[in-house]
C-alpha cells in the first residue's frame, strides 16, 4: 500500500485529516475499554476486604483513646516588693554611719548596711549607698559623681535643701524660690530686668508703624560657697550607738549645720565676703521697730512688712516668723472678744500672705520676702572619716584659742598645725589615732542671693 500524504505541497487535505481523527478516537475507546475490563477483574478482590477494613475502624471508634498528659499550675509569681526611696539626705547619712562603723568598729560594709537599711525594701538603697563607699577610696563620697549608683537616687538641689531638717526656714523657702546647679562653675550669672516696666506693647492703629522699644537688663551673680566642719567621735560611740548611730551624726552634724545656716540667713548684720560666705538677703532691707503688742499695732506692723511687697510689686512674698509669735497672734482679741487671727493661723497665712514658722527665727524679728527674687543653690554633701588625721582642736566661736571670724574662716584667719603653738593661749593638737576616736569631715556646698533684693523685717517684736 502506498503512503498516504496529508498535506500535498502547500494545500490541506481535509479527507485525510478526517481519517486520522477517526483512527485516533477508535484507538482511544479500545484503551479505554481495557482498562475497564481490568478494574472488573480486581472487584471481587476488594470486595472481599471490605467487612474487614469497616470492623476494624469500628473498633478504633469504640477504644478508649488515653492522653499522657501532665497538667501542672504553677503558682503566680511573687510580686517584687516595692522598694523604698530613701531621700539623698537619708543616703548621705546611711553612708557616713557605714564609714563611720568601718573605720571605728572595723566592721564590714554590707554588715553595717544590713544593720542601718534592714529589709528587703532598702535592697536598692543599700546598693546605692555601697556605691558610694567603694567610691570612697578614690574620692569623697557623693552620689552625684558618674558610676557611683546616681541612677538609683534621687537627688536633685531641691531635694537637698527641702531635707535640711524640719524646722529650716530655708528648706521652707526653696520650694518657693529658685533652685539653680553651680556644676563645675564657681559663679552663676542671672539676668536681671529693671523694675520699671520698658517694653510695654501700645495701640497701634490700621496701617500705621509699631514701635520698637529696649529694655533695661542688668545682671546678678550668685558665686559658690562652703560650710564646712570636722568633728571627731570616740571609737566606743560605735558601739554603744548602733544601731542608732544615723540618728547621732543627723543630730551633731547635719542638724546643728542646717540650724547654723538659717541663723546666718536671717542675720541682717552678715554681708558678704568675697570668697568666703553670702550675705545675708536681710542686709540693708528696709526696717523699722514694731509699733508694740496690742491689736492696732499688730497691724501696723503687718501693714508695715505686707505693704513693702505690695510697694515691690513682690511675686511670691513670705513671711517668716518664730511660732512664739504666732502663739501671741492666736490669743489676740478684739473688742467683740473675737480671736483676729486664729482662721488665717490655722489656714497658714497672715492677711493671705503664706508663712513660714521656725524655731531657728529670732523670737523677736519677723520677717518678710519675695521668694521669687531669692536664688537657692548647692549640692550633695561630700563626707570623708579618718582614724589617723592629726587635728588642730580650734572653734571659730570667737573664744581664743579661735579661727578669728566667727562663723566664716579666712585664710588669714586659719590655724594650722605649724601655727598651734604661737596661738594665744597655744591651740592644742590631738592625734585621733592616738585618742581611739574617727575625725568626721562634713562639706555642704551652698550658696545663695538676692536677683534684686524685695525683703523687709521688723524687731523689736512682743505680741
Amino acid at each position: 500500500m502506498p503512503k498516504t500524504k496529508l498535506v500535498e505541497g502547500e494545500l490541506h487535505n481535509p479527507a485525510f485529516e478526517k481519517q486520522g481523527n477517526s483512527y485516533l478516537q477508535k484507538r482511544a475507546y479500545e484503551i479505554a475499554v481495557d482498562d475497564a475490563e481490568k478494574t472488573l477483574e480486581e472487584a471481587p478482590e476488594v470486595v472481599k476486604q471490605l467487612p474487614g477494613i469497616v470492623g476494624r475502624i469500628e473498633a478504633l471508634e469504640e477504644r478508649p483513646v488515653k492522653v499522657n498528659v501532665k497538667a501542672e499550675i504553677k503558682p503566680p509569681a511573687e510580686p517584687k516588693q516595692e522598694q523604698k526611696k530613701l531621700r539623698p539626705m537619708e543616703l548621705v547619712v546611711a553612708s557616713v554611719g557605714a564609714e563611720f562603723l568601718r573605720v571605728a568598729a572595723n566592721k564590714d560594709y554590707n554588715a553595717s548596711l544590713l544593720e542601718l537599711l534592714p529589709g528587703n525594701e532598702n535592697r536598692a538603697s543599700r546598693k546605692a549607698v555601697k556605691g558610694m563607699l567603694e567610691k570612697s577610696a578614690t574620692g569623697p563620697a557623693t552620689t552625684t559623681a558618674a558610676g557611683w549608683a546616681a541612677e538609683l537616687v534621687e537627688s536633685d538641689v531641691l531635694d537637698l535643701f527641702v531635707d535640711m531638717a524640719a524646722n529650716s526656714v530655708i528648706g521652707a523657702l526653696a520650694p518657693r524660690a529658685r533652685v539653680q546647679e553651680f556644676g563645675r562653675n564657681r559663679s552663676i550669672t542671672i539676668p536681671v530686668k529693671s523694675p520699671t516696666r520698658d517694653i510695654h506693647a501700645g495701640f497701634v492703629g490700621e496701617g500705621n508703624t509699631i514701635a520698637v522699644k529696649s529694655g533695661s537688663f542688668g545682671s546678678s551673680t550668685l558665686y559658690a560657697y562652703k560650710a564646712a566642719v570636722i568633728s571627731t567621735f570616740t571609737n566606743e560611740l560605735a558601739e554603744t550607738s548602733r544601731p542608732n548611730i544615723q540618728t547621732v551624726i543627723r543630730e551633731s552634724v547635719i542638724e546643728d549645720t542646717s540650724d547654723f545656716l538659717d541663723r546666718y540667713f536671717l542675720d541682717p548684720a552678715k554681708t558678704l565676703v568675697a570668697a568666703i560666705e553670702p550675705g545675708s538677703p536681710f542686709n540693708g532691707a528696709p526696717n523699722q521697730a514694731s509699733a508694740g503688742g496690742s491689736l492696732d499695732n499688730v497691724l501696723t506692723d503687718l501693714k508695715f512688712l505686707i505693704g513693702s511687697m505690695l510697694t515691690a510689686k513682690a511675686r511670691t512674698p513670705v513671711l517668716i516668723v518664730n511660732p512664739v509669735r504666732l502663739l501671741g497672734l492666736q490669743m489676740l482679741k478684739d473688742g467683740g472678744n473675737n480671736f483676729v487671727f486664729r482662721e488665717d493661723i490655722a489656714a497658714g497665712q497672715l492677711w493671705g500672705v503664706p508663712f513660714v514658722a521656725s524655731v531657728n527665727c529670732p523670737e523677736d524679728i519677723v520677717y518678710v520676702i519675695d521668694a521669687d527674687t531669692l536664688v537657692l543653690s548647692g549640692d550633695m554633701p561630700i563626707t570623708d572619716t579618718s582614724a589617723s588625721a592629726t587635728l588642730v582642736m580650734a572653734n571659730d566661736d570667737g573664744v581664743a584659742p579661735t579661727m578669728v571670724e566667727t562663723d566664716g574662716v579666712t585664710d588669714a584667719g586659719s590655724i594650722h598645725i605649724s601655727d598651734a603653738a604661737g596661738t594665744t593661749p597655744p591651740s592644742e593638737v590631738r592625734s585621733v589615732f592616738q585618742m581611739n576616736a574617727t575625725a568626721l569631715r562634713y562639706v555642704l556646698p551652698i550658696s545663695w542671693g538676692n536677683i534684686v533684693q524685695r525683703a523687709a523685717y521688723i524687731t523689736a517684736v512682743g505680741w
